[in-house]
């Protein structure tokens, strides 16, 4: 769990006076600005994970097929 004391994204020292963004219940963030590039970043790593997952998938089921094993639902 991150600190609570510094935004999350550049650990920017976070005032006690100043407002607090948080995201996902326990990251903190400087801004509103600062939320929305972590979220960003989350969901393109989130792309790139799902992209990565049909990868394997299918070249698992190529490697299959490749070598003769039947894939039935």
């Amino acid at each position: 769990m991150p600190a609570m004391d510094a935004c999350a994204l550049y650990a920017r020292r976070l005032a006690r006076d100043s407002d607090v963004f948080m995201y996902k219940g326990d990251t903190p963030f400087c801004s509103k600005e600062c939320r929305h590039e972590h979220m960003h970043l989350d969901a393109v790593s989130a792309r790139q994970a799902a992209r990565r997952l049909q990868r394997v998938s299918a070249g698992a089921e190529s490697g299959r097929a490749h070598h003769g094993v039947s894939v039935s639902s």
